[in-house]
């Protein structure tokens, strides 16, 4: 993607290297921002986390018309107000007066607050009483928010044990997100969006067996489960649960021909009618997620089950099932669908 604005991030010894970090691979990887490192005078930095980092340029080198985002992370040299990073002061005056975004987590908060320039913005910080304790100049208390990160618009702020909100609050100033590429990545990040690693315990399967490919399963979806439901009850069967399908050899391929069974569990084990099978299924390693909404959604959730498997180092088994929790026909945004996707859990 071709890089059209710029993003600066400071950095100096110290500096907690964990908030900015997913903002940055974020813009970097899926914006047209330009990720640029500087420090006051370009010299080498070790960050917080003893990471060693040469910073791509320095202060007075800065055009600060050509900033369109500056990053400030925390960390103890702005907290305990270390002289020798004032000199950024006059860049992040600037910034404010000229309702350029700018982006503080952390201890960097401090530096704004001790300086007044949180005093005409709704912020946030580690807590207020944090804000009170390390900047005695702070006055702006009524335009404090407890949140953990808070975008008023052209400020940025956020608590240094939120760095994925931190993100997302930059993200969003700048409508990122709207890139679906980008949306998916930046999901796996934020609170319930990880696939879950799960085991399903075996359990009775009452079900019918079929040979299709994907397209040939929509004439499937209403018939089939209402004639399993009937056959299941004319057979005595103790119903335990709501309908699940199981996929076996599908690949995504429209063409490919996989075994779909499709039943319900029951009680206990008989012997039943063809053409049903009633077994004890095997346990099941599996990522799964909840799927709320229409099933035309569905390979969403695959995506990203299947990327968070992978990006786990969790090989495929090429074993699926959906567990159809409510089902509404009228109106589809209500459907309830658990997704399992089999994984070698052990490998």
């Amino acid at each position: 993607m071709e890089k059209q604005r710029n993003c600066y991030v400071f950095v100096y010894n110290g500096y907690s290297d964990w908030e900015p970090a997913l903002a940055m691979y974020g813009l970097h990887n899926f914006s047209d921002f330009a990720v640029t490192t500087f420090s006051i005078d370009g010299a080498p930095v070790r960050s917080g986390g003893n990471l060693s980092v040469t910073p791509d340029t320095f202060l007075e080198a800065l055009r600060p018309e050509s900033i369109d985002l500056l990053i400030l992370p925390g960390g103890m040299a702005l907290q305990q107000n270390d002289p020798a990073l004032h000199a950024i002061l006059p860049l992040l005056r600037y910034m404010i007066q000229q309702r350029k975004p700018l982006a503080a987590i952390c201890g960097a908060t401090t530096l704004l607050a001790r300086n007044g320039l949180l005093d005409h913005a709704d912020h946030t910080s580690n807590a207020l009483q944090y804000l009170q304790l390390t900047a005695p100049e702070y006055q702006a208390a009524p335009r404090y928010v407890e949140a953990p990160s808070v975008d008023d618009g052209q400020l940025i702020t956020a608590s240094g044990t939120q760095p994925t909100a931190f993100a997302a609050s930059i993200f969003n100033h700048f409508n990122l997100l709207a890139n679906p590429d980008f949306k998916f990545w930046f999901g796996f990040f934020q609170a319930g969006a990880a696939p879950g690693l799960e085991t399903a315990p075996s359990f009775h399967f009452f079900h019918r067996r079929f040979t299709v490919t994907l397209a040939e399963m929509l004439d499937l979806v209403r018939e089939a489960p209402k004639e399993i439901y009937k056959d299941a009850i004319a057979q005595g069967m103790e119903i335990c649960g709501p309908q699940q399908w199981h996929y076996h050899g599908f690949d995504g391929h429209p063409a490919t021909r996989g075994e779909l069974r499709i039943g319900l569990p029951v009680a206990s084990v008989r012997p039943v009618q063809g053409p049903y099978h009633l077994e004890a299924t095997a346990p099941l390693s599996c990522v799964s997620a909840l799927h709320k909404g229409a099933w035309d959604k569905l390979e969403q959730t695959y995506c990203q089950l299947i990327t968070g498997a992978r990006m786990s180092h969790l090989p495929l088994t090429g074993e699926s099932r959906e567990h159809y929790i409510h089902c509404d026909f009228e109106h589809p945004e209500n459907n309830l669908t658990l997704v399992q996707v089999g994984v070698h859990a052990g490998d």
